[in-house]
């Protein structure tokens, strides 16, 4: 006995063989069980096309929103932590190795702590310009030959991203900007989880800004 093709059978059961070939159809399915038993199945795999999808878990759907949101909002999930000032020359003197000719008021250095993270500031007006120069470099004390390229770096003022930059293989990173108020730096760091927060009052060139 001659069977009817795989096609022949799912055209059928979607309803789309013409009005002859249907009724060959109906006339063979009755006395052949093999071409039956495939358009039973396929009459079955066209049904579940149709019917609605089971209800996703909550905590499935949150976690693929956090796996496949953009990398500016994934910023979001780390934990937020704040740096100390381990170190000022605000009452005039300089760290030692990076000593400047430039007057003490207008070149200041910091070094800010968070457990085994340490970040050196050094900012300075530029010259004939309102804007100032921010260099630094971030060191991994518990990693110390770890490389940090690829770090983000942002320069924030309240909650808005004002400039941004990646440090280099050596953590080292550098920024230029219009002094505004309430500005802080804040550095993802994923080995930790978390996005350090460096308050930026400690190397502010003029008294009156940062």
């Amino acid at each position: 006995m001659d069977h009817f093709s795989d096609g022949d059978l799912t055209d059928y059961v979607r309803g789309l063989a013409s009005a002859e070939q249907a009724a060959r159809l109906r006339e063979h399915l009755a006395i052949c069980r093999t071409c039956a038993v495939a358009a039973a199945f396929y009459g079955n795999v066209s049904n579940a096309a149709f019917v609605p999808p089971a209800p996703v878990p909550e905590h499935v759907v949150a976690r693929a929103k956090a796996l496949f949101r953009p990398a500016e909002e994934r910023q979001t999930l780390l934990r937020r932590v704040l740096a100390r000032v381990a170190f000022s020359n605000a009452g005039g003197w300089a760290l030692e190795g990076v000593r400047s000719a430039v007057h003490a008021g207008t070149a200041k250095h910091a070094v800010y702590q968070w457990e085994d993270f340490s970040v050196v500031l050094r900012s300075e007006l530029q010259p004939d310009s309102v804007r100032v120069s921010l260099v630094g470099q971030i060191a991994d004390q518990r990693e110390p030959h770890s490389e940090l390229d690829a770090l983000q770096v942002r320069l924030v003022s309240g909650r808005k991203t004002v400039e941004r930059t990646e440090c280099n293989r050596l953590g080292e990173f550098a920024l230029s900007f219009v002094p505004a108020g309430r500005l802080h730096l804040e550095i993802d760091l994923p080995r930790a989880k978390v996005s350090m927060k460096v308050p930026l009052n400690e190397v502010n060139p003029l008294e009156s800004i940062l």
